[in-house]
């Protein structure tokens, strides 16, 4: 578009912000204009605001909403200088906001905040309730003031500083717009994408290089069993000593999967039997599915060791050896 198309367009807004303030302060634009846009609930404390009024008869309120307490909030603000517009939206609620001197926020049940953040983006000071989610985004004597829930004498406060000092109000104002452009859709999204993706990125490789040495420990784990039996071990070392080397390699071997397990969210129990060698037959995978994980069935653990030596052609002059679990090649 051309220059005196946007000039324009910027006067046509500012003219519309006017004619805006004047509907809203019911003909009366040079006084101070608070506003509040929002639902009409009682949970949104607006009988507060009175409180401010008769603080301040020279200011004027303009209430921007609907909902179930609209009609008792109009009773109650009768005789006062407010204005209930109803609902307004797009170039209306725009013009509403930079018509304003102060935005009021007497609710301390808020969540997001998002009107907080629209005034803010206004370039219009505010005065919210130190509750929810509004000291998130107002920086107390910086961005805005945050005042106790219930306390209309803070409140109005408040509200009188920032109409009476109108240097601080403009320095705050522009303080505001700052932080709301921080807190824009743009920033926002830079900071997930720069921080919080690229970090679950960092994290997924950092987890994915554990893995990979697990397996290798595992690897070697299986390497030092020679594919084996617990009967090579027992030849190997001798009775005594190769139990005691089985249940370190077979500690160690727990460790390891329960940790692949953790990284990986992969069932343990598939892995064990995949572990187990073609020459068991199909009772001693059962069994070994049965006891899993032995630690909690140790009884039935003893009862199924001599069955499993058998099978490996164990020793007779040991009785109650180890489990000897055989690793796939």
């Amino acid at each position: 578009a051309p220059p005196g198309a946007k000039r324009a367009g910027a006067a046509e807004l500012l003219d519309g912000a006017k004619a805006m303030r004047a509907r809203l302060t019911a003909g009366s634009p040079e006084s101070p204009l608070l506003i509040y846009v929002g639902r009409l609930g009682t949970e949104k404390r607006l009988r507060d605001l009175k409180a401010v009024l008769d603080r301040l008869p020279e200011a004027r309120l303009a209430i921007v909403g609907k909902g179930p307490d609209m009609e008792p909030l109009q009773a109650h603000f009768a005789g006062t200088s407010t204005v209930f517009t109803g609902l307004l939206s797009g170039v209306e609620l725009s013009q509403a906001f930079a018509a304003a001197d102060v935005f009021v926020m007497p609710s301390d049940s808020e969540t997001l905040g998002f009107v907080v953040l629209e005034s803010m983006a206004s370039g219009v000071p505010v005065v919210g309730c130190n509750a929810g989610g509004i000291p998130s985004i107002i920086d107390q004597d910086e961005t805005g003031f945050l005042f106790e829930a219930g306390n209309t004498e803070q409140l109005a406060g408040y509200v009188e500083r920032l109409i009476t000092d109108r240097p601080l109000a403009e320095t705050m104002a522009a303080a505001a717009r700052t932080e709301a452009e921080r807190l824009g859709w743009e920033e926002c999204t830079t900071k997930l994408r720069e921080e919080t993706y690229l970090q679950a990125v960092r994290n997924h490789r950092e987890r994915q290089a554990d893995v990979r040495t697990l397996r290798q420990k595992l690897k070697r784990y299986k390497e030092a069993l020679a594919k084996g039996s617990r009967a090579d071990v027992f030849a190997f070392f001798g009775d005594r000593k190769a139990e005691r080397e089985a249940e370190k390699l077979e500690i160690e071997e727990w460790q390891l999967v329960e940790d692949i397990e953790t990284l990986e969210k992969k069932p343990t129990t598939r892995q064990l039997l995949g572990w187990l060698s073609p020459r068991f037959d199909m009772p001693v995978r059962l069994g070994a599915l049965l006891l899993f994980p032995w630690r909690f069935f140790t009884t039935q653990l003893r009862k199924f060791r001599g069955l499993l030596l058998s099978l490996l052609g164990g020793r007779g002059a040991d009785p109650d050896p180890p489990l000897a679990l055989e690793t796939s090649p």
